[in-house]
């Protein structure tokens, strides 16, 4: 078989390692735990390599030891790198040039509480030395300079263009806005690779009934459904940032139409998806 299988892409802050975790326990998964978030095509690429060095790294990057190596064993291997997603700018046109074949797994959680746990996180390593909703205000203010917000209807190779610019500030892997616009990100990676290559998951399903999710990308990744070793939750962390009913409201406000062209581009299924939650 062709490594990579599959890639986990995002969202940040959406149960991505719940999703690894609970994925590595199939007994034909194989998965690098030495490299939790590889980031082997946004932030680290070599774009000066060739095509076949670049494939040959990741394979490297993806078997770890030698003795792992899927393509003589009778397993999948795969990675997770929550930013993928959210690179939606250059990561496909890379992942296409390497490895065209590869399932993309995604999950997404409601935009505003993943913003939210992700500013937290934030603050938590001392890489954010704000409160939430200045940092919101000061990621709004950056999409408002570049564009990406506008009173005027834009064209989709405007706004790309605009996405392109928000991209150019020093500190765009800190921004916590722009990872919950999933639409404009999955219809770009979508322009790269046919719909059936993605599985897209809510993060709350994974969350309320994880046996039946994860049954879900098993049979995705053409796998025997099997009962996980460890059913808890993974990775659940204590916010110590407060966001205010005020803040709330304006940040349900903020998403609702980007949700409404989700459902656009995916279906009735994301049909007010997180609107209870507002």
């Amino acid at each position: 078989r062709r490594v990579p299988n599959f890639i986990i892409l995002g969202a940040q802050k959406a149960g991505t390692q719940a999703l690894r975790t609970y994925l590595s326990q199939h007994p034909l998964v194989y998965i690098n735990r030495k490299i939790v978030e590889p980031h082997f095509f946004d932030w680290g690429f070599k774009s000066t390599k060739s095509y076949e060095q670049n494939l040959q790294d990741y394979i490297k990057l993806i078997n770890g030891k030698k003795t792992h190596d899927c393509r003589l064993q009778n397993c999948i291997a795969g990675e997770s790198t929550p930013s993928y997603l959210f690179t939606a700018n250059k990561s496909p046109a890379r992942i296409k040039k390497v490895c065209p074949w590869t399932k993309f797994i995604v999950i997404l959680r409601d935009p505003v509480r993943r913003a939210y746990s992700a500013c937290n996180m934030l603050i938590q390593k001392h890489e954010v030395k704000t409160t939430f909703r200045k940092h919101f205000k000061f990621d709004l203010k950056w999409m408002k300079k570049v564009g990406l917000l506008s009173d005027k209807n834009m064209t989709k190779e405007e706004e790309d263009e605009a996405w392109n610019r928000y991209f150019k500030h020093r500190r765009v892997k800190k921004m916590i806005l722009g990872r919950g616009l999933y639409e404009l990100q999955l219809r770009k990676w979508f322009e790269y690779f046919p719909r059936e290559q993605f599985l897209i998951l809510k993060s709350e399903d994974l969350d309320r009934n994880r046996t039946a999710t994860m049954s879900r990308v098993f049979q995705f990744l053409g796998l025997q459904n099997t009962p996980l070793e460890k059913d808890e939750k993974v990775h659940s962390r204590k916010y110590t940032a407060t966001m205010s009913d005020k803040t709330k409201k304006e940040l349900y406000d903020f998403y609702r139409p980007y949700n409404k062209r989700l459902e656009t581009l995916l279906g009735l299924e994301w049909k007010d998806v997180w609107e209870e939650n507002s």
